[in-house]
């Protein structure tokens, strides 16, 4: 259980490429991550791992070195033997979007819709995603247990993209299965039959990609992907794929887990859903206290493009440190009681860091956000079930360096 011990690392960054490309890279430069620890506040800046790359786990050092355009989201070399061609050949696929800096990030960041812009998400898709929320729900009415994540977390992720984005609703159950197969390759320690299974995953998801691309020539079919395919907005079909990748992953993928957690944890700290239900206007609070305690990202690196200094922390060019969210969010000088779920706890002066800072802040964080609060409003405002508890916690599995809800069973009426 992550509130209770160390979760894990990971190097899942708010996108399928930097995922991908990253977390393959760092697992050939560091065997062993240490754990941060929930026991206790961070005390000092860094940690060293084994292979002598830092882990920054004070919040304003994490901050500073996220904001800073100098450190780069994006591996300087592959540099092990252990690589192989099959890797080299998928980096240099999905090496795009969140692994520039530059202006080249900013070309593609302009190509997605306004999806952390709170007002402009709610006009646009909070009638959908409520439709959405109570369809599921209604499918599960009258039953005594059911189980979240399968019943609604793991499918709510994709009807909304899909529908933002415009893949096939007969293809979502192929195109889950090739990004969940993606996936589950990343935060383990290597295994070259995961890695086979995530190549084939990637051919297929690609090949279905251009099965799509029949449609999208037509005037009539809409989504932001059909946009990107007429107006040619990507330089090159590698640039344009990769994106196609790497947003459905980015979107259903993390938004699965979180949206398990948010009422999870509500649920395990009632005394807190009392206060939220007496209260609505705590239920962002509550959200935001939840990506605190409980983030779906654990780890970003970063690289010095050129020798930098943050505070007491020197980086040299060419070293790579590994920003901890876990421990930054648990920094007791700036979330006081930081390993207490605390719903009445304010934001206003510090955010966490669990959509990341700075230039690759989550580009769909207010649409994960409204997915969130209307499950919750759904669930325990709207009247649509008189009890809900938890039934068990006992199927709760954290994967090595990633942490993975599979199953949340709970009691309803």
């Amino acid at each position: 259980r992550m509130e209770a011990t160390a979760g894990g690392l990971t190097e899942v960054v708010a996108g399928f490429c930097l995922v991908m490309a990253y977390a393959w890279w760092a697992k050939y430069q560091s065997s062993a991550l240490p754990s941060p620890s929930s026991q206790q506040t961070p005390k000092q800046h860094t940690t060293t791992t084994p292979s002598s790359v830092r882990v920054v786990t004070d919040y304003e050092t994490a901050k500073a070195v996220l904001n800073s355009r100098n450190m780069s989201a994006a591996p300087q070399r592959l540099g092990s033997t252990k690589a192989s061609a099959e890797i080299t050949a998928m980096y240099q696929f999905i090496r795009l979007m969140l692994l520039y800096n530059d202006e080249g990030h900013l070309r593609l960041r302009n190509a997605y819709p306004k999806l952390n812009l709170p007002q402009s998400v709610h006009d646009s898709y909070a009638e959908f995603v409520t439709a959405s929320v109570h369809d599921l729900l209604d499918a599960v009415k009258g039953q005594e247990t059911i189980d979240l994540m399968k019943d609604v977390a793991v499918h709510l992720p994709w009807r909304v993209i899909s529908h933002i984005v415009g893949v096939p609703a007969e293809d979502i159950p192929k195109a889950s299965v090739y990004i969940r197969t993606m996936g589950n390759f990343v935060g383990v320690p290597f295994s070259k039959p995961l890695l086979d299974e995530a190549s084939k995953a990637l051919i297929g998801m690609r090949r279905l990609i251009n099965s799509w691309k029949a449609e999208w020539k037509h005037a009539h079919s809409e989504g932001l992907f059909a946009r990107w395919y007429k107006e040619r907005v990507f330089e090159s079909h590698d640039e344009f794929e990769s994106n196609v990748v790497m947003l459905l992953f980015a979107a259903t993928h993390n938004l699965e887990n979180v949206l398990g957690h948010v009422v999870r944890l509500l649920l395990r700290y009632p005394e807190q859903l009392a206060i939220v239900k007496d209260d609505v206007s705590l239920l962002d609070s509550a959200i935001e206290e939840t990506l605190r305690f409980c983030p779906a990202i654990q780890m970003l690196p970063r690289t010095a493009l050129s020798a930098m200094s943050f505070g007491d922390l020197s980086v040299a060019q060419g070293e790579t440190v590994l920003v901890s969210v876990y421990d930054a969010n648990r920094d007791s000088h700036v979330f006081p009681e930081p390993n207490t779920f605390n719903a009445r706890r304010d934001f206003s002066r510090h955010k966490h860091l669990s959509f990341g800072h700075g230039v690759h802040l989550c580009i769909g964080n207010a649409l994960a956000r409204l997915q969130m609060r209307t499950l919750l409003h759904s669930m325990f405002f709207e009247g649509r079930f008189k009890h809900v508890t938890l039934a068990s916690e006992q199927d709760l599995a954290w994967e090595h360096t990633y942490t993975t809800l599979h199953t949340l069973l709970l009691h309803v009426a």
